[in-house]
């Protein structure tokens, strides 16, 4: 898959796997407010979670298993 933003391109292999872990873990604890909860408590680290963010649609991806 292409990268969509110059930000994408730039997404590392570390943040790919943040991204991918938090992902599973959200679909793990599905129905409640972890997504707010790890926003709270790290917002730099788990800005990828805001729609806003560069790498949000990575993150929407691996939430719904197609990356």
């Amino acid at each position: 898959m292409e990268p969509q933003t110059v930000q994408e391109l730039e997404l590392s292999y570390g943040a790919r796997e943040l991204i991918h872990k938090t992902a599973e873990f959200v679909r793990k604890h599905a129905g409640t407010d972890v997504e707010q909860r790890l926003l709270a408590r790290e917002p730099s680290k788990f800005a990828f979670l805001q729609e806003q963010h560069p790498w949000h649609n990575e993150y929407l991806r691996a939430l719904l298993g197609k990356a």
